[in-house]
């Protein structure tokens, strides 16, 4: 984990910038739903892996708001809600498994603290779905298991993606 506080916040910048531009380039760059690549899952959890819990929460929190207002993705309801939880489970889980465990401390720890931190946020995605469920009583064909069935592609290149960042990153932070 990055530990001058002015890094953390320059990189947490820099993945703010990333997790408005992926999604607006994959959707209308490429033409693929977000819900297929999950393109802000990705600044978040490395948000949170390499600068901490706070930055990590912090970003998941501001990023969905922020691309609602740009970009009209996620729209406000009932997405909006949904994915402001979601990803600051996964940016407070992420950086909270890192820095708090045993798991940023070793080698391939990675490996292991990813589908952690992805089953937490998946999590907090069921309960704010149920809970806005319980209040507006029905939410159209949205649902929890075709979301996370949906998302597979997602969550394979998030696999693929984010341990190797990690591991470019400690190396250039030994240096």
């Amino acid at each position: 984990m990055i530990k001058n506080k002015t890094q953390r916040l320059t990189l947490s910048g820099l993945l703010l910038a990333l997790g408005i531009i992926l999604p607006y380039a994959t959707a209308h760059g490429l033409g693929v739903a977000g819900t297929l690549l999950l393109p802000m899952h990705v600044p978040v959890l490395l948000c949170g892996f390499l600068c901490g819990p706070a930055y990590g929460a912090i970003l998941g929190m501001t990023l969905p708001i922020l691309n609602c207002l740009l970009t009209g993705m996620p729209a406000p309801f009932p997405m909006l809600p949904i994915m402001f939880f979601e990803l600051s489970v996964y940016g407070l889980s992420s950086g909270l498994l890192f820095s708090k465990t045993r798991l940023g401390k070793q080698k391939y720890g990675i490996y292991l603290a990813l589908p952690i931190a992805m089953i937490l946020g998946r999590i907090a995605y069921a309960m704010v779905f149920y809970i806005l469920f319980l209040i507006v009583g029905r939410l159209g064909a949205l649902a929890v298991g075709a979301a996370i069935a949906t998302g597979l592609p997602g969550i394979l290149c998030q696999f693929l993606l984010i341990p190797p960042i990690i591991f470019i990153v400690r190396e250039r932070i030994k240096r």
